[in-house]
This record gives structure tokens, C-alpha cells and sequence, in this order.
């Protein structure tokens, strides 16, 4: 994956490509699978929306158990999310 960034090699794919072929397929392909992806983006957003409102318990020191208490919190707020 490094030799191919490194190499360019997508970005020559994609400038070979004819124009006319990525638009036809965006245009055949894409709008039938637009609705599901803005569907699948909502939630992801409704759950990104979630995680930002949290209200965790203080961080404590790297191995401390008290530490668990967050992820505690974070499971059962995205639980309650998911049910409701």
C-alpha cells in the first residue's frame, strides 16, 4: 500500500479513466445506492452526535480501574441510544 501512494498509482489510475466512464457509473450505479448511503451516514452521525454529549467521569491514571467507569458509561448511553 506504501509503494502504491508512494507511486502515485491511484491518482494515474484515475486520471486514464475516461470521464464519460465514472460519470455513467455514477450515474447507473450511484443514484440507486445514494439513498442507503445517506442513511447509513445519518446514523453514523446520530451516534458521533451522542458520544459528543457525553458527561464521563474523570480520566485517571493509565491501568486504573476507575477507568472502566467511562467505558461504562459510554456502553450504556449507546445501548440506550440503540433501544430507544
Amino acid at each position: 500500500m506504501l509503494e502504491a501512494a508512494a507511486e502515485n498509482t491511484y491518482a494515474r489510475s484515475v486520471a486514464a479513466t475516461p470521464s464519460e466512464y465514472w460519470k455513467s457509473r455514477a450515474l447507473t450505479i450511484g443514484v440507486n445506492r445514494y439513498t442507503e448511503g445517506v442513511r447509513n451516514t445519518i446514523k453514523v452521525y446520530e451516534v458521533f452526535k451522542t458520544l459528543s454529549e457525553l458527561v464521563l467521569p474523570p480520566r485517571a491514571p493509565r491501568g486504573d480501574p476507575r477507568n472502566l467507569e467511562r467505558v461504562k458509561v459510554t456502553i450504556a448511553t449507546l445501548r440506550a441510544k440503540k433501544i430507544s
